[in-house]
């Protein structure tokens, strides 16, 4: 009986210490977390939890070390998408925006300085929802800006850090740290 309970105990330390580090792949992390609570609170935060019928351009969501929006960050700009349709009342559009920002080593670089380049007749919208992305490990961070395309200026910028460990092949959120950065 206490071999077998000295058994059980060092099971549970060794598989406690292989499981600090997730050896799952983030496309397969994303969807164990509760990310509809998360980006729920990003549109709480754009919106100021009011329901404000206009009309917003969403990005897909970019990992910031490809430059590109990879599987995760597709799912999250759908789900940013939902978010802020459903908690802002926001009509969303979608579209290819990257003749006019580009996401580089220095960041979110606006390719013009003529906010009238940005607008057109095929897009008289004024505000966009950029977001990019980040796993570190067991962490992953968030980074979403509501961008004024009148101006070219950032009006919030808002950061989660989503922390997450494994235990096994779950994946267990154990915590969301929130930043808003508001300019007016």
């Amino acid at each position: 009986m206490v071999s077998k309970l000295l058994l059980l105990v060092s099971a549970f330390f060794v598989g406690g210490c292989a499981s600090v580090n997730c050896n799952i792949a983030s496309h397969d992390i994303l969807p164990r977390l509760n990310l509809k609570a998360v980006f729920d609170s990003v549109a709480r935060d754009i919106c100021s939890q009011r329901c404000v019928p206009k009309t917003a351009l969403v990005t897909d969501f970019l990992d910031i070390e490809s430059y590109r929006p990879e599987r995760e960050g597709i799912l999250m700009s759908e789900i940013m998408r939902g978010s802020l349709s459903e908690v802002c009342c926001y009509q969303i559009v979608q579209g290819e925006f990257s003749k006019h920002f580009k996401l580089s080593k220095r960041g979110l670089i606006a390719l013009t300085r003529n906010p009238e380049e940005i607008r057109n007749k095929e897009f008289p919208y004024t505000e966009a929802v950029v977001g990019t992305y980040s796993f570190s490990e067991n962490k992953l961070f968030v980074f979403v800006r509501q961008v004024n395309l009148k101006t070219g200026k950032i009006r919030k910028f808002i950061t989660k850090e989503i922390s997450y460990s494994c235990v096994g092949n779950q994946v267990v959120g154990t915590g969301i740290i929130e930043k808003v950065k508001v300019w007016d």
